[in-house]
């Protein structure tokens, strides 16, 4: 059988189309791939905690009788007031359970201030109001007044700020006992570190003025004391 030169010819010609178009085929399959999807975990949020802040303090005298001299008062011993930065942990003394944390954006971080005052200035007595007293009138000679709330030393990070005797009076709408300066405080917290916190002891005392005259003179009297408001702000604008 014999193949004419020109059946040949167009065979050639049908093979070269045949493979540019396989060719052409292949490229476009390889050059149309799609980018896989990303993911991000994102950093836990950094919080502030606080504890401590006692609801009732109980004074005593320590067994001492009033003799119509100055008499003090006192409650120590009580659980120092915490504040803190958090990644998760609200509470307790495990700060190992505290993982790392950040506050984003520069304008997040905090500073933190915790004010206290007291409403009010008259204490009254029981089992009758003779040895009712107002704290302007409980001044010692050493110019002390008659409430205050000291901090015998506490353990705070460096850039806190906190007063090592604080002493109330009438006139004084709010006093700081502590704070922390948002331009010290690190955008990042590293887990577990225990870091940016204050613990500060605080101790109690009120003293009953001298030349009080008891209307039952030899009974245990009991006293009410003005209320201490605890005041705690947690912003960017703490000065």
């Amino acid at each position: 059988m014999r193949i004419s030169k020109v059946f040949l010819a167009k065979i050639q010609v049908f093979c070269l189309v045949s493979a540019t178009l396989i060719f052409t085929s292949q490229h476009g399959a390889l050059a149309d791939t799609s980018p896989t999807n990303s993911t991000v975990t994102t950093q836990e949020a950094c919080t502030w905690w606080y504890d401590g802040i006692p609801t009732e303090i109980s004074l005593t005298s320590g067994g001492v009788k009033y003799e119509g001299l100055d008499l003090e008062l006192t409650k120590e011993d009580l659980d120092p007031l915490r504040v803190w930065v958090s990644g998760n942990n609200g509470g307790g003394d495990d700060f190992g359970s505290n993982t790392e944390c950040t506050w984003y954006r520069t304008a997040n971080i905090q500073g933190a201030e915790v004010l206290i005052e007291i409403d009010g200035v008259n204490v009254t007595s029981s089992p009758d109001d003779s040895m009712d007293f107002s704290l302007n009138d409980s001044l010692l000679g050493d110019g002390t007044n008659g409430f205050t709330v000291s901090s015998p030393g506490g353990t705070c990070d460096e850039f806190w700020v906190s007063n090592d005797l604080i002493n109330l009076t009438t006139a004084d709408t709010a006093v700081s006992v502590t704070k922390a300066l948002p331009g010290e405080i690190g955008k990042t917290k590293a887990a577990n570190s225990g870091e940016e916190q204050c613990s500060i002891p605080l101790d109690y005392a009120a003293t009953i003025p001298g030349d009080l005259v008891p209307t039952a003179a030899g009974s245990a009297y009991s006293f009410s004391l003005p209320t201490v408001v605890w005041t705690i702000t947690f912003s960017t604008s703490v000065v």
